[in-house]
């Protein structure tokens, strides 16, 4: 099954179809890519390119498809567009949060 979620960012619209529920290979490219992304704050959430690029990693293996304007036909963190900057970091971090919620919904087991 699959779930489509809609861009609330102008520049990028469009649709955006993650796995649901995520794979345990997804789940912990999602762990490790925004571990390492926070591993990168050094005290303060700064969202440089770089840091950017990091968090890709964490949210492309989890897309099953990009429908987005601007964005290349064959998405990675190389090609995914890095300006303009600021709706850039809303578009990821808008997925990020989609993302978390699919993976924090496995994180709830019902009392037994």
């Amino acid at each position: 099954m699959s779930k489509t979620i809609l861009s609330p960012v102008g520049k990028f619209s469009g649709r955006v179809v993650l796995s649901d529920p995520l794979t345990m290979p997804q789940a912990m490219a999602f762990e490790d890519g925004m571990r390492e992304a926070r591993a990168m704050d050094e005290g303060e959430r700064v969202l440089t390119a770089r840091r950017l690029h990091t968090i890709l990693s964490a949210v492309i293996p989890c897309v099953e498809k990009w429908e987005l304007a601007g964005l290349p036909e064959v998405v990675t963190p190389d090609t995914f567009p890095g300006t303009p900057k600021m709706a850039v970091a809303k578009l990821i971090a808008w997925i990020v949060g989609e993302i978390t919620k699919l993976y924090n919904e496995a994180d709830e087991i019902p009392n037994a």
